[in-house]
């Protein structure tokens, strides 16, 4: 009687012939077998994961990374959010800063600024302009003098009160006449003044009166200006003015009250020819030398110049300034030492059409 084979019992005899038997027919099976060479395919298998984006084998490397970055994100998004610096009674959060866009020429005040007074007047040198003799097409323009006035209130708004009432009233703040300007035009009774306010936005001047009736249009456009220019310059703001007058009249005929500013156009306000230094109503050292400055527009930069005392013509010549109309130009006459006198210089363009004097600029001052 055969037995059955048992696969769990080592001692059976047939399970060795069962064994040599598969082995030899599995050496039979490799032995038929030819290896190829693949290496080339290798190689593009490898390179192909690179073309895009990454080889095969970094694969598994970049499924790690990516796993951590995913938690790590859900992290940053589900942690609790920072809590915020309170702020402290009496304190105030930082705010951003910034830029500063008022205009270039302007130190502007704060929102709704009020003139604080001093107790006692100081000597300034208040910018005035007045509306003078123009050119043989504009007669009347305006002309800046820096006069040397009292003045208690000092803020940008004192300032501005203080040099517009100068300038409307043709008198300076002792009650002294403006000196006889070629072509001085005073568009107000002496005794009118004016009040300031500056606002972030504006100017705010209120006349005790309105001006002179009788004039033309363009001479109330020209004095309104002369206002304008005045208040700005003073009160350092390059603003639009809002003019008014205290009774709700109008500032002239032809001009209501409103809101008035420089034009774009400086040719259109300003004379030619300004001397700026040296200074109406200021001394000149007489151990000092005396340089007339100035500024000009006028045809290809030139211009005529003569000073004089009471004996005549001291010394003249010609001269050029720094740049041609439209562009206002630099221009400075040196003297030299000066003896002690007063004098004038008159500085002026001749016309090109006729040679007359098309425009001119006079200004008195003393050396001492």
């Amino acid at each position: 009687m055969t037995h059955p084979l048992n696969p769990a019992d080592p001692r059976d005899p047939r399970l060795r012939d069962v064994e040599a038997s598969l082995r030899a027919l599995l050496a039979q099976e490799a032995g038929r077998i030819m290896p190829e060479d693949r290496l080339h395919q290798i190689r593009q298998q490898s390179t192909s994961g690179a073309r895009h984006g990454l080889p095969v084998w970094m694969l598994p490397v970049a499924a790690s990374i990516l796993a951590v970055l995913v938690g790590l994100g859900a992290w940053l998004t589900l942690r609790p959010a920072s809590t915020p610096t309170p702020i402290l009674p009496g304190t105030t959060s930082a705010a951003p800063s910034v830029p500063d866009s008022s205009p270039g020429p302007s130190s502007t005040a704060s929102p709704s600024t009020s003139a604080s007074a001093s107790t006692s007047s100081t000597t300034v040198q208040l910018p005035v302009y007045y509306v003078g003799a123009g050119t043989t097409v504009n007669p009347f323009l305006l002309h800046r003098d820096f006069l040397p006035q009292p003045v208690a209130d000092q803020s940008p708004t004192g300032l501005a009160a203080a040099a517009v009432t100068v300038s409307m009233s043709g008198r300076d703040r002792t009650g002294r006449a403006l000196p006889a300007y070629p072509g001085l035009l005073v568009g107000w009774d002496a005794d009118a003044t004016a009040t300031a306010t500056l606002v972030a936005s504006e100017i705010r001047l209120v006349l005790t009166k309105p001006g002179h009736s009788g004039l033309t249009a363009a001479q109330q456009r020209i004095l309104v200006q002369s206002l304008v220019w005045t208040a700005t310059a003073a009160a350092q703001a390059n603003l639009p003015v809002r003019i008014s007058v205290a009774d709700g009249a109008q500032i002239f005929e032809t001009m209501p009250a409103g809101v008035y500013q420089r034009p774009a156009d400086t040719t259109a306000d300003l004379a030619p020819i300004w001397v700026l230094s040296p200074l109406r109503w200021t001394p000149v050292n007489a151990a000092q030398p005396v340089t007339v400055t100035g500024q000009a527009c006028t045809f290809e930069a030139a211009f005529s110049w003569e000073l004089r005392n009471s004996g005549g013509v001291v010394r003249s010549g010609h001269g050029t300034a720094s740049s041609g109309c439209p562009v206002r130009g630099d221009f400075s006459i040196p003297l030299g030492v000066l003896p002690a006198d007063d004098y004038t210089i008159r500085v002026w363009e001749v016309s090109m059409k006729d040679g007359s004097v098309f425009t001119e600029e006079v200004m008195p001052f003393t050396v001492r």
